[in-house]
């Protein structure tokens, strides 16, 4: 959704001008910058919204994903509560459903997923 990707964007602003404006040029790498957007973007997600991220990012595309296989493979609540989560992601913009099931739209966030499990 535009809107969603509109807030991320204004986010991504606001971070790197208070960087320049701290004089931090020291944090002014790109990954610094991109890895602070992302962290900020997981937090102000719901627990359920990080967990379902986290087996979108393993899969790559998740397929199934209320299925009780799915849910007890990632050890997820219930398959209503990652049907909530997903209408929460994807009203952000952050997950999309393709045919094949869903994936997260922001491939570089989907590898810092994978590669910052927190």
């Amino acid at each position: 959704s535009s809107a969603a990707s509109d807030v991320y964007k204004r986010q991504i602003i606001i971070i790197c001008n208070n960087l320049k404006q701290d004089n931090h040029e020291e944090y002014t790498s790109e990954s610094f910058i991109i890895g602070t957007i992302y962290q900020s973007i997981f937090a102000d997600l719901t627990e359920r919204q990080r967990e379902i991220l986290r087996a979108i990012a393993v899969e790559n595309v998740a397929v199934n994903v209320t299925s009780g296989e799915f849910v007890r493979r990632y050890d997820l609540k219930s398959p209503s509560s990652v049907q909530s989560a997903l209408k929460g992601l994807s009203g952000k913009g952050i997950v999309g459903k393709i045919l094949d099931g869903y994936v997260i739209n922001d491939r570089l966030f989907r590898f810092w997923i994978k590669r910052n499990p927190i």
